[in-house]
């Protein structure tokens, strides 16, 4: 094979308008570019135009074209380890009794023990229905009573302490209006056909417009309160706690 020139490699490069010989960078101007000559034999002529070597000799001599780069392979991300989910726990089954288990009862406790003072000290009173009077009874029997013996056990009865005669325990809790008496408030009274205010006789309000207490005959009993002469004795009335 004859020697080719550099028309025909230049003819190779299929018009590229930029180029390089020998190290040196030029620009073309026309289709034909005017580049220095020089032979080349058979075996170079073959081996310059394996494609890989033409690719390589392109790149290498062209500043205005790169060599296209290898694709890079991504890494994959490792996949995500799912960590197993606890289960919630479970409330606990509440048993039901067995037909023939037994099931607790609430205690059904004494009323008395229970109930206000008021209450308690009535049903302590009521005991004593009909016990004489005796005027100047021992604070120690329950055979008979006076006004303020009767008052002074029934409270007693119910854990309560109260002086021996009525003026002295007219002075034991709190003053209680007529009009905001209730039950258990120990009531006061003063001589009939007196104007004195001087206490002569205590009663035990039980409700109801009621008194509970003892006088003459027939001993300890109730009595209808408002409208009647106890009500115009009235001097005062505490409410013991």
């Amino acid at each position: 094979m004859k020697k080719w020139t550099t028309t025909a490699l230049s003819t190779l490069v299929l018009g590229a308008s930029l180029f390089t010989v020998n190290g040196q960078a030029s620009a073309a101007t026309t289709d034909t570019a005017n580049v220095t000559s020089y032979q080349v034999n058979e075996a170079t002529t073959n081996s310059f135009f394996n494609q890989n070597n033409f690719l390589n000799y392109f790149y290498s001599h062209n500043r205005y074209f790169s060599q296209p780069a290898a694709p890079t392979e991504v890494p994959q991300a490792a996949p995500v380890k799912r960590t197993d989910r606890r289960k919630a726990p479970q409330a606990t089954p509440v048993k039901q009794p067995e037909h023939n288990e037994t099931i607790a009862k609430p205690v059904q406790q004494d009323s008395q023990a229970t109930g206000s003072i008021g209450d308690q000290v009535i049903e302590a009173g009521k005991k004593y229905l009909g016990t004489p009077y005796r005027f100047g009874a021992s604070s120690n029997t329950t055979s008979a009573f006076d006004c303020s013996s009767f008052t002074q056990r029934a409270f007693k009865d119910i854990g309560i302490s109260l002086p021996r005669n009525s003026r002295q325990q007219s002075t034991v809790g709190e003053t209680v209006s007529i009009d905001q008496l209730q039950k258990g408030d120990l009531v006061f009274f003063r001589t009939a056909g007196s104007s004195s205010s001087r206490i002569t006789h205590v009663a035990i309000y039980a409700g109801n417009n009621q008194l509970l207490h003892t006088f003459g005959d027939p001993g300890v009993t109730f009595t209808k309160f408002a409208g009647t002469n106890w009500e115009k004795r009235f001097v005062t009335a505490r409410r013991v706690s």
